[in-house]
């Protein structure tokens, strides 16, 4: 409970705060400079076109590179965090190269299914494809909660989207170089039982004349330290740019490369990135042409994450040099795990790209354009460290990824300021193909067709194209300055279901908006510079497939009665600025019910059925979200800007009609721990159903003794409870930066509460078998995830002028992961899935940075 006042605290003591922190540069005073999109004339960021904030009645939030977060960041999403009210962004794990998970508003999908924004990067929608970009070619993100914001894409995702833009060249010789250099070590120890206390468990679990006893040595191993190390990372980059004004043609073309060593011994990732952008006018600047290249390579050794969860089970009572023995077959000790592991990694990327938009000269208020882009992706898996031969020969039987998806969109625009009722009117309109194919090898499975977990497919089929596709119609009008109205519908055609069949579905959304500080009783006041009231209504769709690094290929789901996966969405907000923007901010509450998901579930094994069955449950989001943002102190020597975030989120699991019913009660299992981890109608996505845990006087548990609630002298998977719900959960941030002449400090602070884990590898009496003899797990397992963390803290000296005019020099420090308070007992209390299991080990960073710009 103090935990939740101090994370209530937080956004409570910055009541007035503001929206910037981690500035890398020194800027003058500029007081019509605001990087809110709360202020007026800003330009919400569709994806396909931008219409100005006063127009607009989406629920939006823009994060600008100004503002991004400070740090290495080899995922781009991660500059995010903690920026917006509603977007919660993790690390999948530790690791840099691991990806995010994303969610708005409370994800209301089973964990990879669906349930992550829409990427959209320069116009293309990403789609089962990772975001292969390099951090500093980005501008701007602009996050739409909302899907009816953005329905103008086949397969809209129902978590709404992230539209990226890169950056563009502004002026005649642009140049800008930066080196990071830095290190890392282990965040949090690990609470680790010594080789003396577990002899002491042993023999008084057991006795001293047990077989279990005397298998025992006399070390005290610290297995997590040997398979741990301190990371190592480098990242340079390169930007260069400028405009030909002869020719009016703007050009940006950039390199990077990264290096990194994990904080698992061998774990390496080597990271190249490349990009460039033409952007040429033609017809007196009636065509704008955007041509784009882009080159991603990636090769790397990655150390399976489960070691540690290996050195967590070893024998701390046993020599280094131990194999264990527990499975008829000998295991590696975790160092053997380390050294002779041999798993590698290359990604290779290709892609390019064409958007071309042409405005009539006898109507320059229509436009016509088009999008195309090509990519070519390849996956090849590789062998390293010191592989046996029959390590060899599977691996040489393992699956190589060759995908080619192919983007093009048509589409019209129509906008014009109407001096009639002083309105503004804007009409869009297109179509839409996605192809993608692939090549890639896969086993049969007893019904002769390739299959990967849920999903199944002909192998002679699968190297087919399986298109989407869908037309789009848009609007947006505004009258008298004051009133929005937006609409937005479009059909979306998929042919990626079992039946073989092209599944369409009809989606809409519409927002209403009012602009309370354009009225005649609020015009003449000199406090309120924006305030706007808004509502939202959608419906959307899109197909559940399964979002991880090994996924780029065209999954067909099992089930022939699989269809999309919808979203009924509702939103009420408020947009405010007050004081010449000095503060603004936002509060929404919103809804979201969701139908048709998709869910593998693997029957509990006590039930005696280990069918596998796809379900089609439902669920529902609730809460509400609140930011506020303002700039404290603003002159030509010293701005502080502070801001903060707060979202109370709940997701309910509805129902499922192809619920099986068992008689230890009506629910379904979710995971690998599928009769611990349990969605049941009513309460949250995920339950844990577990035995009550029995304690002794000093609050010790007891070994192997649980409340027998069915009263009949046995506790066995009938006396499991439905317990430790995670109703609402809330997330905090606040950022603050401080800038005096050249200097700049900034830090970001995080928290959650309300959220509960499974601990898989707690210590306990016995060790940790009980956690893997599943119908004795306890509730003892079950800890509060409640946390605060200061997520970063960076300092920064900026050398103006230098040389030559226009030449700056930047030198910063940052320390990520800097600390975590938390009373929660595992590794990681941020974990994503319900089970903190085997994750790669948090790690807390320390970066140096040196940019050069001109």
């Amino acid at each position: 409970m103090k935990l939740i006042y101090l994370t209530v605290a937080f956004a409570a003591v910055v009541a007035f705060t503001n929206v910037a922190h981690a500035r890398t540069k020194y800027r003058k005073y500029r007081p019509d400079r605001v990087d809110s999109l709360r202020a007026k004339n800003k330009m919400v960021d569709m994806g396909q076109y931008q219409i100005p904030f006063e127009y607009s009645s989406s629920s939006s939030d823009v994060v600008f590179s100004s503002d991004f977060n400070s740090g290495f960041y080899m995922d781009p999403l991660m500059l995010l965090k903690g920026r917006v009210a509603g977007l919660n962004i993790v690390s999948i794990n530790g690791r840099f190269n691991s990806g995010t998970a994303a969610s708005i508003n409370g994800t209301t999908s089973f964990l990879g299914l669906g349930g992550t924004p829409l990427i959209i990067v320069d116009d293309v929608p990403l789609y089962n494809l990772p975001l292969h970009l390099n951090s500093n070619d980005i501008e701007s993100f602009s996050v739409l909660k909302y899907p009816a914001s953005a329905g103008c894409y086949p397969g809209m995702s129902n978590e709404g989207a992230i539209v990226i833009r890169t950056k563009r060249a502004q002026k005649e010789v642009q140049v800008s170089f930066s080196e990071e250099l830095g290190f890392s070590h282990l965040l949090r120890d690990y609470e680790l039982v010594t080789g003396d206390e577990y002899r002491s468990r042993i023999s008084r679990n057991y006795g001293l004349n047990s077989n279990e006893y005397k298998v025992l040595g006399d070390a005290n191993t610290n297995w997590v330290d040997k398979v741990i190390q301190q990371g190592v990372h480098k990242d340079y980059y390169l930007g260069v740019g400028g405009v030909q004004q002869k020719v009016d043609l703007p050009w940006r073309l950039s390199i990077g490369n990264s290096a990194v060593d994990g904080i698992l011994k061998n774990d390496e990732i080597n990271r190249t990135t490349g990009q460039l952008i033409i952007s040429p006018n033609f017809f007196n600047k009636r065509l704008k042409v955007d041509v784009s290249a882009g080159l991603f390579y990636e090769k790397n050794r990655l150390t399976p994450s489960d070691v540690i969860a290996n050195a967590l089970l070893a024998d701390p009572t046993q020599e280094t040099d131990f194999y264990r023995s527990d499975y008829d077959a000998p295991a590696l000790s975790p160092i053997d795990y380390v050294e002779n592991q041999f798993e590698g990694l290359v990604y290779f990327k290709r892609n390019m790209g064409l958007k071309a938009d042409y405005h009539f000269e006898e109507l320059p208020e229509l436009s016509l354009g088009l999008i195309t882009n090509v990519t070519k992706y390849t996956v090849k898996e590789r062998l390293v460290g010191k592989p046996k031969e029959e390590d060899i020969e599977y691996y040489n039987n393992r699956r190589n990824v060759e995908l080619n998806n192919n983007y093009l969109e048509l589409y019209t625009r129509y906008r014009n300021k109407l001096n009639a009722w002083d309105s503004y009117f804007e009409l869009n309109a297109g179509t839409q193909r996605y192809d993608v194919s692939s090549d890639e090898s896969f086993e049969k499975d007893v019904d002769g067709y390739y299959s990967n977990g849920l999903y199944s497919f002909n192998h002679s089929e699968f190297n087919a194209k399986k298109p989407m596709a869908g037309m789009y119609l848009g609007g947006d009008y505004n009258l008298f300055k004051r009133y929005s109205f937006s609409v937005k519908a479009r059909y979306n055609m998929d042919s990626r279901f079992y039946n073989e069949e092209v599944q369409g579905v009809f989606t809409y959304g519409g927002g209403i908006a009012w602009n309370m500080h354009n009225e005649s009783f609020l015009i003449n006041q000199r406090v309120i510079d924006l305030l706007k009231l808004r509502f939202n209504l959608g419906k959307v769709a899109n197909y559940p497939y399964e979002d991880n690094q090994y996924s780029e290929h065209v999954f067909i789901l099992r089930n022939k009665n699989s269809t999309y996966e919808v979203s009924h969405t509702g939103s009420v907000g408020m947009d405010f600025s007050l004081f010449k923007h000095r503060l603004s901010g936002s509060v929404e509450l919103f809804y979201k019910e969701r139908e048709g998901l998709a869910n593998v579930v693997t029957i509990p094994a006590y039930s005696g059925d280990a069918v596998q069955y796809e379900t089609n449950a439902s669920s529902s989001s609730t809460g509400c979200n609140f930011a506020i943002n303002s700039r404290l102190i603003q002159d030509e020597h010293v701005e502080w800007s502070v801001f903060a975030n707060m979202s109370a989120q709940r997701v309910i699991f509805e129902s499922s009609p192809d619920m099986k019913i068992y008689s230890h009660g009506d629910w379904l299992g979710t995971s690998r721990f599928n009769d611990i981890i349990v969605s049941e109608e009513g309460n949250g996505m995920y339950s844990y159903n577990v035995l009550e845990q029995k304690y002794d006087r000093e609050g010790n548990p007891l070994w192997r003794e649980y409340v027998d609630h069915t009263h009949d002298g046995l506790t066995d998977a009938r006396d499991r409870q439905i317990g430790k719900l995670d109703n609402y959960v809330y997330y905090s941030s606040l950022g603050t930066s401080l800038r005096y002449e050249k200097w700049t400090v900034s830090a970001l602070f995080e928290g959650q509460s309300g959220k509960h884990l499974l601990n898989v590898l707690k210590p306990y009496d016995s060790g940790y078998e009980l956690m893997f003899n599943s119908n004795e797990t306890s509730d003892y397992f079950i800890e509060k995830a409640d946390f605060v963390k200061i997520d970063y803290v960076s300092l920064g000296y900026q050398f103006q002028d230098l040389f030559h005019q226009g030449l700056s020099l930047g030198l910063s420090a940052v320390v990520q992961n800097a600390y975590v308070f938390t009373a929660y007992s595992g590794q990681n209390p941020e974990e994503i899935t319900p089970t903190d299991y085997s994750q790669y080990p948090q790690a807390r960073t320390y970066t140096l940075k040196l940019s050069l710009s001109l």
